[in-house]
């Protein structure tokens, strides 16, 4: 798909979207007055051409109302448009970088561990229900387990890795596997019952990162400098996140579970962050500190 082609869905996605019902009189109007028209209106023929391609290739369904108006359909989930807004991304990202090709010495980029080699095996796993077989390399192993037998339900993307959650198959645990740490993956002939719950929504609602755990989730404060309030205000931790800006700080609250992915990412943050409640994560906190400065009193 070229750049070109996605920029004139996108900007066809983002105009009706912006004005939430249009005519096609007026959307040709405002195509023969943006750069993608170059000064012509749309044709009929080619509106309809565009409108089936958007449907076919980026999942995106464009309605028309009984006044002959066009409308993005909104019979979707937040995860849903987040999704296809995540696609989109994807998809322009990937024209612009194929014409691009010639300065690919310029450009520099972070890779996805293991998405090309098993993420497509995976999710048709999913599609249909098969089970997997793999072998994995934890990283808090020695030694490799082999032949694992897994039911996968869902993929999630974090940080540039790929992971995959379902049911290991000999003891009936959910469990949580890197992509980057698979090895020999072949998807089973034999299929299982893909279960209501947990479902990906109620899997992660409570957790920033991968990191599962059977605690619940607590009410986190956060006091947060001027500075760094604009990255986490642009770029939320969480989907419960709520903010009191005030003229030197902010803070931030929060709805989620204590676990090792959030506690090293506040770690990063610095001195930009304190942990003003729980008692337990500022504790996590002040303890993951001094172990980190007792490294360096020793040297």
């Amino acid at each position: 798909m070229s750049s070109g082609r996605i920029n004139k869905y996108i900007w066809i996605i983002d105009t009706i979207t912006r004005h939430g019902t249009i005519s096609r009189s007026e959307l040709s109007r405002l195509w023969q007055q943006s750069s993608q028209g170059d000064g012509n209106p749309i044709p009929h023929r080619t509106f309809f051409s565009y409108r089936r391609r958007i449907e076919d290739e980026l999942g995106v369904s464009i309605k028309c109302n009984r006044a002959h108006e066009y409308y993005i359909d909104s019979a979707e989930t937040i995860r849903d448009m987040a999704y296809r807004d995540w696609l989109l991304d994807a998809a322009n990202m990937q024209g612009v970088l194929h014409d691009n090709r010639d300065i690919s010495r310029r450009i520099h980029i972070e890779p996805v561990p293991s998405a090309r080699q098993f993420l497509s095996d995976v999710l048709n796993a999913i599609r249909y229900s098969r089970r997997l077989s793999f072998s994995y390399a934890s990283f808090a192993r020695a030694r490799p387990d082999n032949d694992i037998i897994f039911e996968p339900y869902f993929v999630k993307l974090f940080r540039q890795r790929w992971y995959m959650v379902g049911r290991r198959v000999y003891d009936e645990e959910i469990r949580t596997y890197s992509l980057d740490r698979v090895t020999d993956l072949t998807v089973l002939s034999h299929t299982f019952d893909m279960p209501e719950e947990p479902s990906v929504d109620t899997f992660f609602a409570d957790l920033f990162g991968i990191t599962q755990s059977h605690a619940s989730a607590q009410n986190i404060k956060l006091k947060v400098n001027l500075r760094a309030a604009k990255y986490i205000r642009v770029l939320p931790l969480h989907e419960s996140q709520r903010e009191e800006q005030f003229s030197e700080f902010s803070i931030f609250n929060f709805r989620m579970k204590l676990t090792d992915d959030l506690l090293r990412h506040l770690l990063s943050l610095g001195a930009d962050v304190e942990v003003l409640q729980p008692a337990a994560l500022r504790l996590m906190m002040i303890n993951a500190l001094k172990e980190t400065l007792l490294l360096y009193e020793q040297k």
